[in-house]
């Protein structure tokens, strides 16, 4: 996805046709999202409730906090907040150039806000029409992604933060789990960090990431024998 994108524009068909639970999963898929909101607090989702969060929002309105000076970690946004708290605006005054958006569509319906009939719980158009662009690389909330698409994401993002000298935002639901995941991986692919020293920065920078640490060593352990050379990417 790119930039440039009207938000007055009907909601394109790639996010309304294909905003659907997968075939014969969607009854206990249903019930774990259901589960999982009503136990995060449903419309008062402890997540996604930036004042909550312990310490400053690195964002106002946005449940955040800066991992790397370059890489922001966070909730999903709104776009109830988004409208409240210009976060479009602050994105383009921090310099932040790409979102990296982990969620399935439809994922967590009932959480804060809810969803849009896009499928998901902000309209990517309206930061895209601001020159920020949306990648939506999505996988299954509490599982561990293909090495594939952990390489493509590593490097979109090295992409915008590196070779661009931007920043870049990522988030899945709370901005944890999958979130927390994918930065770590950018650290060790990227900036040369071995496993343990990207998982402990990433917990130390945002509090209460990365569960699934078993995922994050088996992927940073190839990502480590595989990165392109360090001159291009560790500053």
């Amino acid at each position: 996805m790119g930039t440039g994108i009207s938000v007055k524009e009907e909601p394109k068909s790639w996010a309304t046709n294909a905003n659907k639970m997968p075939p014969g999963n969607s009854v206990p898929l249903a019930l774990k999202y259901w589960v999982q909101c009503t136990f995060e607090g449903g419309r008062n989702c402890r997540h996604e409730d930036y004042k909550r969060q312990k310490g400053p929002a690195a964002v106002m309105g946005l449940h955040s906090n800066w991992i790397t000076k370059d890489v922001l970690g966070m909730a999903r946004p709104n776009d109830k907040a988004i409208r409240e708290h210009g976060i479009v605006d602050q994105f383009v005054d921090l310099g932040i150039e790409a979102i990296v958006n982990l969620q399935e569509l439809g994922e967590h319906p009932t959480c804060g806000e809810g969803i849009t009939s896009g499928g998901f719980s902000y309209t990517p158009e309206s930061f895209m029409a601001r020159g920020v662009h949306h990648y939506n690389f999505s996988w299954r909330d509490m599982t561990c992604p293909s090495l594939g698409l952990a390489l493509d994401i590593v490097q979109v993002i090295a992409h915008h933060c590196i070779d661009r000298k931007r920043r870049c935002a990522v988030h899945c639901h709370a901005g944890l789990g999958r979130t927390g995941l994918i930065i770590a991986c950018y650290l060790v692919y990227a900036m040369g960090m071995g496993s343990q020293a990207a998982i402990q920065l990433v917990r130390k920078q945002r509090p209460g990431s990365l569960q699934v640490t078993l995922c994050l060593l088996r992927l940073t352990g190839v990502l480590q024998s595989i990165r392109a050379t360090p001159d291009r990417f560790k500053k």
